[in-house]
């Protein structure tokens, strides 16, 4: 560019040396002038479009990010409502097992009282079956991630415990058989 622009120059030089007016010169300044404010719009031109090119590649970018952000967020939130569904299932069952386990108890013991052994050693072994089955789907929902370890850890020892208890009365029954 610089090379045109020199190129330009010498004419007008030429020229206002051999005579011609000095209008001929402004003219031929002019025309450089308007040449390098041309070429240095141009530059800005391609320096605006290589950077809307760049943001319009970030913006694409972030919108992804943005997309997968939002995908990401709905799975978590309907992760949270059904382990929420989940504590609560469990909360509500606790309540009932509480209450049914007073009555249960109160049933075998009256059992126990009226009646033979097998009635009694029928309904612990009942027990021991549906509490091993709720351990099992327990961490069934662990490993489908309904629930986390320590919710998992806090019923499988409840219901441990709850069947040692059993255990330990099937043993007595047994013996006493």
């Amino acid at each position: 560019m610089r090379r045109e622009i020199v190129l330009l120059l010498l004419p007008s030089v030429a020229s206002a040396e051999s005579g011609m007016s000095l209008i001929g010169y402004a003219l031929g300044a002019i025309g450089v002038a308007s040449i390098a404010y041309t070429y240095s719009l141009h530059e800005k031109r391609r320096t605006l479009e290589k950077d809307i090119a760049a943001g319009t590649t970030r913006l694409e970018r972030l919108k992804t990010e943005i997309k997968n952000a939002e995908r990401i967020l709905k799975e978590n939130a309907d992760k949270t409502k059904n382990l929420a569904r989940e504590v609560d299932t469990i909360e509500a069952l606790k309540k009932e097992s509480t209450g049914a386990r007073r009555g249960y108890w109160d049933s075998i013991l009256k059992a126990g009282a009226e009646g033979p052994n097998e009635k009694q050693l029928q309904a612990l072994l009942e027990e021991k079956a549906r509490m091993e089955s709720m351990i099992e789907m327990a961490k069934g929902k662990y490993r489908h991630g309904m629930i986390d370890d320590t919710a998992l850890k806090a019923i499988v020892e409840e219901y441990q415990k709850k069947l040692i208890e059993v255990e330990a009365r099937v043993n007595e029954l047994e013996k006493k058989d």
